[in-house]
């Protein structure tokens, strides 16, 4: 059975993993992690969740809950994934990480630690969502990108603090690299100016509760392909979550992304 070890538990996504692991026989909570000084630490997080989890308690101390745990899953924020990583080096325990909005700095680090520990650094873990991905960067390759311009909608709730999303990025760093071009060079966010030929436009919105839509438009002078995904309840990016850390407690030190997990690569 494998342990998972949750950080943090005490989130909305937290808990949606916490819920799927009560669900299924083949893993079962190996530790649960809060802040310092939360009021969980050291208590049940069956009594403050109404999960049954059995008596793990809630823990602040990053050693003892990585020691607890087979694999670990983070979404969290940048600065606590980033104290989590090097505990998670130190004992060699895989990492699953779903939080987004890291600087380059914090992904030179994370691909650092990957030299070491096997890990999945995942802009989106829905399945759906990463095969909105990959049909995005096979339209991209058909499509002249000269003579098209693409243009990705990130729609997410009014509390999201990173935009574009992570998961609008990889889209466009998909399509990209799919045409063989420098993102960087090619992303506009926001517009300021006349559109040129070859940008990777972004739009994003942020209002009442929308778990998350992205829509990537690819249009030509006479014609608009559209696709799109919305999701509807976290509980799917949990389940890409468990699915991704159960492949990756058997892979090799290495950086490791969804697409890998989908068989993709």
């Amino acid at each position: 059975m494998m342990k998972v070890a949750v950080h943090a538990v005490d989130g909305k996504m937290g808990q949606a993993i916490l819920r799927l692991i009560s669900e299924q026989d083949a893993l079962t909570l190996g530790s649960g992690f809060v802040r310092n000084g939360h009021a969980w630490a050291g208590e049940s997080i069956a009594k403050h969740t109404g999960i049954d989890v059995g008596t793990v308690r809630a823990t602040s101390n990053h050693d003892q809950f990585c020691a607890a745990g087979d694999v670990v899953v983070d979404f969290t924020r940048p600065e606590a994934t980033l104290a989590l990583l090097s505990v998670c080096r130190k004992q060699r325990k895989p990492l699953m990480i779903g939080t987004t909005g890291f600087n380059h700095e914090a992904k030179k680090w994370i691909e650092d630690a990957a030299r070491d520990i096997p890990i999945i650094l995942a802009a989106n873990t829905s399945v759906g969502v990463n095969v909105l991905i990959e049909v995005s960067r096979q339209v991209a390759k058909a499509l002249p990108f000269k003579n098209w311009n693409v243009d990705i909608l990130d729609i997410h709730h009014k509390h999201k603090d990173d935009a574009p999303s992570g998961t609008a990025l990889r889209l466009g760093e998909a399509v990209a690299e799919a045409q063989e071009s420098d993102f960087d060079a090619r992303m506009v966010y926001p517009y300021q100016q006349r559109r040129g030929a070859d940008d990777i436009g972004f739009a994003v919105m942020r209002s009442g509760e929308v778990v998350g839509e992205h829509t990537v438009y690819f249009t030509s002078d006479k014609e608009r392909i559209e696709l799109s995904h919305r999701a509807s309840d976290r509980v799917i990016f949990a389940q890409g979550a468990l699915q991704a850390a159960a492949w990756l407690v058997d892979q090799p030190p290495g950086l490791y992304t969804m697409a890998d997990v989908l068989g993709f690569n």
